[in-house]
């Protein structure tokens, strides 16, 4: 494709958030406004921010 590491994401076990690499924003969870589709933003440490990903403590996806 490419876009090289931009679509690189790292999870974090300890603040349950999806960060992406290259502009080290979060993925937010989508609210019905949103149709479903989640957003990415600055991390703030909100709930719709954190996720829980079974088996992983970290990782860069």
């Amino acid at each position: 494709h490419g876009m090289g590491g931009n679509q690189r994401w790292r999870y974090d076990a300890e603040t349950k958030t999806v960060r992406h690499i290259n502009t080290d924003q979060c993925l937010g969870k989508p609210g019905p406004r949103d149709k479903d589709v989640p957003s990415l933003g600055k991390c703030t440490g909100s709930d719709d921010q954190q996720w829980i990903v079974g088996g992983l403590k970290e990782a860069t996806m």
